[in-house]
Order: C-alpha cells, then structure tokens, then sequence
C-alpha cells in the first residue's frame, strides 16, 4: 500500500494507542493499514480496541473478508472469554474461510463454552475444517468430544496424532469404557487402536506409599514391620504429579 505506521515502542506505548485507534474505529475504510494497526494492538494488549474493530466489521459484512479473518485470528490469541461469546456466532457463518478461523480462534482460546458447537462443527463440516474443529476440541479435553480425538488420532501426521494422543489421555479412565466398546464392536481405525495401546501402556507413577521411619542409619532395616504388615509405625503419604514423594517435609520435625 506504500504507507507505513510509527512502530509501537516502548509496548502499551500511548502514542501507538492514539494512531491505531482511528483506524481500528473505521476498519473497512481503512484496510490497508488497519492489517498493521491490528498487529500493533496486539501487541500492546488492546483486547477492547480489537474486539471494537471486530464488531465494526460483522456490521459491514461487504468489507474486506480477509481484515475479518485476520482480526477473529487475532482475538483468539489474545481476547480471553470474552470474546469466545463474540466469535461463536461465526460458527454458522456461510464462509467457509471464517468459519474455520472461528474454529481456530475458539480452540486457541480452550472456550469450555464453545465445546457443544464445536462438535456440531465436526460432526458438520468435512476435510480440513472437520479436522480444524477436532483440533480445537483437542485443546480442552473433554469426554465428549471422544469422537474427535478418535478421528484425529487415525491421521496420517504423527506430529497431528501426538495432539489427539494427549487428549485421550487426559480423559483416559473415563473414556476406557466406551473405547473397549467401541473396539470391540471394530468402530476404531487401526491406526487409532495404535495410539490408544501408547495412551494406556504408558507407565503411571505411584500416587500412594506408606513410609515406615524414620530410621536411624546405623540401624538394622526394619523387615519384620514390612513382612507384618501395616501397623501404626506406617505413615500415609501421597505423592506429587510426578510421583515424587518429599522426604524432608514428611520426616524432619
């Protein structure tokens, strides 16, 4: 276009706040710069002045599709629930390029209330924006988007499948039981049986020990205690995340 805007520095600059703020009032008008102004305002956090320019640009839908894309892109990075509840209605829209921005941004944002919709839009839709909607569930596991996951995990992309991998195994003991149905009744891709054998084999660290101490390093090791069984010597102790235990919490006075 052959303008160029003021670079935003030091961030949250408010000098750059006063020179995107015209432009992001009146998009349509002014797309070409508005594309620069929305990469400013996005850097210096101005949620609200991007979610002004995304409405602006619902209301003049004969305005540059593209700046629309690009600024739904941009609030699903930086926008917060907010603006979930302003992009679920592009869901239904009859663009496909916008709807799979949607897809995107709502997915990027892990909008628990955007969950029921998305499914509709796997369910809906087909090749990459079935995909896109399978990815953005992904992203906030969940038991009922176990469809998603078992499509995704049966894509060629490994990288793409170590995505639907986590998925599962965030809901893995909830999910088992349908997962064994659905096996058994051969519903599941062998690729995708594939990946669930990685979910469920993987090992788990202990959450549980009992402790028998302290013990003195020059005594003998208590194995009568541990061959009898537990008695009131033993301490209950669970374990981190990770399944490390902290011994120097648990035992120092």
């Amino acid at each position: 276009s052959g303008h160029q805007l003021p670079a935003a520095s030091p961030p949250k600059d408010a000098r750059a706040e006063g020179v995107i703020r015209p432009l992001l009032e009146d998009p349509a008008k002014n797309a070409p710069l508005a594309r620069d102004a929305l990469l400013v305002a996005e850097r210096i956090g101005a949620k609200e002045m991007i979610r002004g320019a995304f409405s602006r640009l619902l209301e003049s839908r004969s305005a540059d599709a593209e700046l629309l894309v690009r600024v739904t892109e941009v609030l699903g990075r930086i926008g917060g629930e907010a603006a979930a509840g302003d992009i679920l209605p592009l869901l239904e829209d009859r663009d496909l390029t916008l709807r799979k921005a949607a897809i995107g941004a709502l997915g990027s944002l892990k909008s628990r209330k955007a969950i029921e919709a998305l499914l509709e839009r796997f369910q809906e839709e087909e090749g990459d924006a079935k995909l896109d909607a399978a990815r953005a569930l992904a992203q906030m596991p969940d038991l009922r988007a176990l469809d998603a996951y078992l499509f995704g995990l049966a894509q060629k992309n490994a990288a793409l499948r170590g995505v639907f991998r986590g998925a599962v195994a965030a809901v893995k003991d909830e999910a088992l039981p349908w997962i064994e149905k659905r096996i058994d009744a051969g519903e599941i891709e062998p690729q995708a049986v594939s990946e669930l054998r990685r979910v469920y084999s993987a090992p788990r660290p202990i959450a549980r020990w009992r402790l028998l101490g302290p013990v003195s390093l020059s005594a003998p090791v208590p194995l009568g205690a541990a061959e009898n069984g537990p008695t009131e010597e033993w301490a209950q102790v669970e374990a981190g995340s990770n399944g490390w235990v902290d011994l120097d919490r648990i035992l120092v006075p």
